[in-house]
């Protein structure tokens, strides 16, 4: 049986990156070879007037960051609002600008063998 915060071998090493919420949900940790890579959330202001929303929503981008697990330093960062455009979230806005909006939502990231990432955003 899986416990939060606990490593367990899926074929490759898991690693528990320093400083994530051992009660997060399971998805949250990302088997991978050294280095880690981690999915989180950001918070963040962003106009959304250009698919009816307010101009200063506050959202939720998805982020991936790859990390040494030796020194703790992030090695490569990716920013869901930096790719994908708002209006491709099948999320519904909130009604109020001040909740956040989990637009993208991260469930999965996966290196191919070509080195690229495959990430899995919920909501889009």
């Amino acid at each position: 049986m899986f416990s939060p915060g606990t490593p367990r071998r899926l074929g490759v090493s898991v690693h528990l990156v320093k400083g994530m919420n051992p009660h997060a949900s399971p998805h949250a940790r990302v088997p991978s070879p050294a280095p880690a890579r981690r999915p989180r959330g950001t918070k963040a202001t962003a106009d959304l007037t250009s698919i009816g929303g307010p101009s200063d929503q506050t959202v939720i981008d998805g982020v991936v960051q790859e990390i040494d697990i030796r020194t703790g330093r992030v090695l490569f960062q990716w920013n869901s609002a930096d790719h994908v455009p708002y209006g491709r979230s099948e999320q519904p806005l909130p009604a109020s600008a001040s909740t956040p909006w989990d637009w993208f939502h991260i469930n999965a990231v996966h290196l191919d063998s070509d080195g690229n990432l495959l990430i899995d955003g919920r909501d889009t």
